[in-house]
């Protein structure tokens, strides 16, 4: 149940998708949630990604000029392309599906890149559901003093340095 409810709430970008994974983390633990959500985000965006797909036309039409030079950009490197939109946090996770299938990226490319990308943003997020599980589990009550748990802000850190990572680029391409 908990799999079909992350897959229905990426490929329809439900709102709440974040406190649907940290529930999964206080539910399952790490180990457990990790494995179900991510064969939720997985199946959840290959129905988005074929949905506009589908949308976008067979390309069967002309795209616009300016959607085909993106496209030209994107095919010249597109493992690359993919996976810096897909670990790096810079847009919304069902915008970046849409795009690669408007940039006709290859399913078992998207497919690797969902599953990769989703893994790593998926330890965060389960780790913080995990460590409130553990403190309720504990007979701690839910205050604002559990974000001084380490197992709550550590998570929470690696989240904020993730997003940082594309300052980080640019400054290391700048640089």
């Amino acid at each position: 149940i908990y799999a079909i409810l992350r897959t229905l709430s990426v490929a329809t970008a439900m709102p709440g998708p974040l406190l649907i994974i940290i529930a999964g983390g206080m539910l399952f633990g790490m180990g457990p949630a990790i494995g179900l959500s991510l064969v939720g985000e997985v199946l959840g965006s290959l129905l988005l990604f074929y949905a506009a797909r589908h949308a976008f036309g067979t390309g069967k039409r002309p795209p616009p000029k300016f959607v085909e030079r993106v496209r030209q950009g994107y095919q010249a490197n597109p493992v690359s392309y993919t996976l810096f939109l897909r670990l790096v946090p810079l847009f919304p996770f069902g915008g970046i599906t849409v795009a690669l299938a408007w940039l006709r990226c290859p399913v078992w490319l998207f497919t690797l890149a969902t599953a990769l990308g989703g893994v790593i943003m998926l330890v965060f997020e389960t780790a913080i559901g995990a460590g409130l599980g553990q403190s309720i589990a504990s007979g701690q009550s839910l205050s604002p003093h559990l974000i001084l748990e380490p197992h709550i802000w550590l998570p929470l850190l690696g989240l904020g340095l993730l997003a940082l990572a594309p300052v980080l680029v640019q400054r290391f391409r700048s640089g």
